[in-house]
Order: C-alpha cells, then sequence, then structure tokens
C-alpha cells in the first residue's frame, strides 16, 4: 500500500543511500542483538546526557518542527542510559485547543506487527505453534481455500511478509469505508477484499512464495491464528502476554476493548477538500485492530516495550529475539517477524517508520548508542515526511553530525 512505498523513502533518505532490491528473492539473515552486546556497544559510544542546553535546543526544533510544517502536534521522546528527556508542541484536539501531554495515547499503525509477532513467539516458546507449520492446521478450511498457496504458506512466511498475498490498492475497501465510516469490520470481511484478486495472482511468479511483499492480510491471519491457538480474543491475550507484564497502562487495541479517556485526536484530509478533519471522532474505522494495526499507545509505554524487548529478557528468550531479527531482503532495508531493521547514519536500527489514519510515527532502537526514540504526530495528511524530520533532527542534536 502507499504507506509502504513511503516507507522506503524515508529510510532512503534516513541513510543517504540509493537504490533497492525490488524483486529479488528473500535471503535470511540473522542478526544477534543480545544484552551484553548491546551494552558492550553502549559503553563505547554512549550519547551525552541531556544538559539543559540539548534539552533546549530539542524543545526549540520541536516547537519550530510543529509550527513551520503546520502540524496539529507533535510528541517526541528520547530515552538512554543516561536518562530521559520528553518534549511536546502543539494540540491534541484542534477544536477544544487542548494542549498535547507528552504522555498522549496515539495510534500505532504497523507497530501492531510487533506486538503479535511478540505472541506467536512466545507461543512458539511454548510448543504451542510451530512457525513452520502450514497455516492450514489454523485455519477454517473454507478461507484456506481462497488463499493461493495456503498449504505451503507457513506461519513465519506470515510474520516476514513472504507468504505472496497481495497488496493491491483496493479502492473498493476504501469506497465502502468512506461510505459507512463507523462500520464495525470482521477480518473475513476485510481479506475479502485483499484475497480475491485470481486474475492478478496468475501474473505472479513461482517464486513470490519466498519473496518479500508486504500484504495486510499477513498479520489479519495472525490474529486468527492467535485467536484459535489461545481460545481468547486477541486484545486479552496482548493484554496479558505483553501489556500486564510490562506494566503498560495506556496500551489498547482499538475497536477491540475500551479505552478509558480515549485518545489523540488525528487529522487527514478525509474530505479531499483541502482542509483537516478529525479521524477519530466521529470514528472513522478503516478495519482497524485486527492484527495488522489498530493498536493504541503513548510514547513512554512503547519505550517501555523496547527495554522489555531487547534489554531485559521480559517478554522472550534471548534465542527466540535472535529469531525475530532473521531479516529476509526487503525494499526497506530487511524485515524480521513483526519488526523493520532501520539503516540510519547513526548506525543499525530496529522499529517502525509509518503512517496510520490520522497519525505519523518513527519508533527506533539505535542499540550501539544505547537509544530509543518516539516520535509522532497527529496528521498523516503529509506522509512521514514531518515525524522523519524531527526525529532526524533529534538525532543529528543528541549525537551530532554522522
Amino acid at each position: 500500500m502507499k504507506h509502504r512505498i513511503l516507507v522506503i523513502l524515508t529510510v532512503l533518505l534516513l541513510t543517504g543511500t540509493a537504490g533497492c532490491r525490488r524483486g529479488e528473492q528473500a535471503q535470511q539473515k540473522e542478526v544477534r542483538l543480545g544484552t551484553q552486546q548491546a551494552t558492550l556497544s553502549a559503553a563505547q559510544t554512549k550519547p551525552a546526557p541531556f544538559p539543559a542546553e540539548t534539552a533546549n535546543k530539542l524543545q526549540q526544533m520541536l516547537s519550530g518542527k510543529v509550527e513551520s510544517m503546520k502540524l496539529p502536534g507533535a510528541v517526541l521522546y528520547l530515552s538512554t542510559s543516561e536518562g530521559n528527556w520528553m518534549g511536546v508542541a502543539g494540540k491534541a484536539d484542534l477544536a477544544a485547543q487542548t494542549p498535547l501531554k507528552p504522555t498522549d495515547r496515539f495510534r500505532l499503525g504497523t507497530l501492531t506487527e510487533m506486538f503479535v509477532a511478540i505472541v506467536c513467539l512466545q507461543l512458539a516458546e511454548e510448543d504451542v505453534l510451530d512457525l513452520d507449520a502450514s497455516i492450514t492446521n489454523w485455519l477454517p478450511a473454507d478461507l484456506s481455500q481462497q488463499i493461493l498457496n495456503s498449504e505451503k504458506i507457513t506461519v513465519r512466511q506470515l510474520l516476514n511478509h513472504t507468504s505472496g498475498l497481495l497488496e493491491p490498492e483496493r479502492e473498493a475497501f476504501w469506497e465502502t469505508v468512506r461510505a459507512d465510516p463507523s462500520r464495525q469490520w470482521k477480518p473475513q470481511e476485510v481479506l475479502a477484499y485483499l484475497l480475491n484478486d485470481a486474475a492478478a495472482a496468475e501474473d505472479r511468479p513461482p517464486s513470490s512464495l519466498n519473496d518479500f511483499s508486504y500484504s495486510h492480510a499477513n498479520y489479519i491471519l495472525l490474529g486468527m491464528i492467535i485467536e484459535r491457538a489461545t481460545g481468547s480474543p486477541l486484545p486479552r491475550v496482548i493484554r496479558s502476554r505483553i501489556s500486564d507484564r510490562l506494566n503498560l497502562k495506556n496500551t489498547f487495541l482499538e475497536q477491540q476493548e475500551e479505552i478509558p479517556g480515549g485518545f489523540v485526536q488525528g487529522y487527514a484530509d478525509w474530505d479531499k477538500d483541502g482542509a483537516m478533519q478529525s479521524v477519530t471522532k466521529p470514528l472513522i474505522n478503516p478495519a482497524i485492530g485486527l492484527g495488522d494495526t489498530g493498536m493504541i499507545s503513548s510514547a513512554p509505554d512503547l519505550v517501555q516495550l523496547f527495554r522489555g524487548l531487547f534489554l531485559d529478557n521480559a517478554l522472550l528468550y534471548e534465542t527466540s529475539v535472535e529469531k525475530m531479527l532473521t531479516l529476509v531482503d526487503s525494499d526497506e532495508g530487511g524485515y524480521g517477524l513483526g519488526i523493520a531493521r532501520l539503516p540510519t547514519a547513526w548506525g543499525e536500527g530496529w522499529g517502525q517508520i509509518n503512517q496510520t489514519t490520522g497519525f505519523s510515527m518513527v519508533a527506533l532502537y539505535l542499540p550501539v548508542h544505547d537509544l530509543m526514540l518516539i516520535a509522532w504526530t497527529n496528521t498523516s495528511d503529509r506522509n512521514t515526511e514531518p515525524v522523519y524530520e524531527i526525529a532526524r533532527r533529534s538525532l543529528r542534536i543528541i549525537l551530532g553530525m554522522p
């Protein structure tokens, strides 16, 4: 879809490199990132702490970008072994003129995949789920019959987007969403738009089963598999296995569970009339909360998620983290299981850069600098350009020119 193309452009800008590997057969590559290695690297090139001068530069940059780019608002959270810095500028609600807070909640978009992948790896640790078994073991027979090569597709291939499932533009789907913005979607209803394209499927080469090809269908199917494997609804599984373990108080699955106090208003030119409208209230539901997108969280909660995953071993065994970071080639620089490798000018990073309805975000972990960065804006009109610029400028302030 469009936002994945924008991620490609963003990463090329971030690294200063050119070229891509579209159409290459995926090559799996294991990347080891143990706690000991990360700590050693951090000791070698640890960023400076946040003195008043640095904090002032960060806040001035953030406020300046919100004003110059005419953003509703933006939040920036930087965390290192030396300490944390949180900054905010702009409004959480333009109509009510409510100021943003650093702890406000927002939509995570495709970062939802990280939550789903962690659960799948936990189930694999418990011998409940075999990552290399066919997905037909878990899906209803009538759904399996609609999926090309379903008997050959494994859970792992859903996780790293090498299933061969298609992700074409679906104007019919978006027309349906606009006609009935508050519709509550079921997974099978969304999959019907993604899977029923026999003509396009016939044009794909036989090797496509092993190529990286992003499709929202992969994680919608994984959400269904998790529910069948655990016997519990997806939000309850994520809460018990991730949120409760890490004490994430502001993390929810939208449309699937109650969110006390709600979350920030997100804005986009929904009507294509040149003016931004709220795309959160009244509800506009582009099939969120089904496993591919839909997580709501805050910047502090996301930092805690990264710490729990990479530094504290609170969610997975180290061998499972290594599986998560086993890459297949992608246009973005490599994709693991629910997480992207993000090469930056300051070293190798992990996380996601994406946009979703009303929001854009960067979630980045730089192990060589022991640094975690969460940046988000509550608009998706200009894709990831503004939030990318905020992230890049903040890294330049903290780490200097590469």
